[in-house]
C-alpha cells in the first residue's frame, strides 16, 4: 500500500477490514486472560485486558476516518506498528495453557 496509491474508498474497504480483523483477535483476550491468572486475580486481569481492547476500540475510529484524511501513509504505518507490536507481544507470551490446569491461588 505504501508503493502505488489507492482510491480513496479502497483505502477504507482495508481498513475496516484491518478494524474488523483486529476486532476479532482481540476476543483472544476473553479466551487467553482468564487461563493465565489465578482465580484470585483473574477478574483484575480481564478487567485491564478488556480495558486496553476498549482503548482500541476507541482510537480506531478516529483514525479509520480523521488521521486516513490527513496522512493515508501515516494511518497504514500506524496499524501496521500495532500490529507489529501485538505480535510480538502474542510471541512473547509467557505460559502455554493447553493442558494446564486453572491456578486456584497465588501461591502456585
Amino acid at each position: 500500500m505504501f508503493i502505488c496509491p489507492l482510491r480513496e474508498e479502497v483505502l477504507m474497504v482495508f481498513v475496516f477490514g484491518a478494524r474488523g480483523t483486529l476486532t476479532g483477535a482481540s476476543q483472544v483476550i476473553f479466551i487467553y486472560t482468564p487461563e493465565a491468572y489465578p482465580t484470585a486475580i483473574r477478574s483484575l486481569g480481564l478487567g485491564a485486558a478488556g480495558f486496553m481492547g476498549h482503548i482500541g476500540s476507541i482510537v480506531t475510529p478516529f483514525m479509520a476516518e480523521v488521521l486516513v484524511r490527513t496522512s493515508i501513509h501515516g494511518t497504514e504505518g500506524t496499524y501496521a506498528a500495532f500490529c507489529l507490536v501485538c505480535a510480538v507481544c502474542t510471541i512473547l507470551l509467557p505460559i502455554e495453557t493447553r493442558g494446564r490446569p486453572l491456578q486456584e491461588s497465588l501461591k502456585n
